[in-house]
């Protein structure tokens, strides 16, 4: 069993098994509710600052957090950056 919602608000249905058992039918009374999608991401930190760093060599790491807190899934699609920093995975 699954619910598809097609709009926001309330809904309700319910299932009828009809056979030969004693108390046939039976019902079974369903309810969701559809919400709107929520597209919302979470960055942190929003900056991010090197220290000194001696030309030719690399820098520590660092790292920057992306949360989903909607209820929309978000598919990242192209992610770049200026020249003089990499991004890794």
């Amino acid at each position: 069993m699954s619910f598809t919602p097609t709009a926001t608000g309330a809904r309700k249905a319910t299932i009828t098994i009809t056979d030969s058992a004693p108390g046939s039918p039976t019902v079974i009374n369903l309810s969701g509710t559809g919400v709107a999608p929520s597209e919302s991401l979470v960055v942190s930190p929003t900056t991010l600052v090197f220290n000194p760093q001696v030309t030719g060599t690399t820098s520590a790491q660092q790292t920057i957090t992306v949360t989903n807190t909607g209820n929309f899934m978000v598919t990242f699609t192209n992610v770049t950056i200026t020249t003089g920093f990499a991004l890794s995975k």
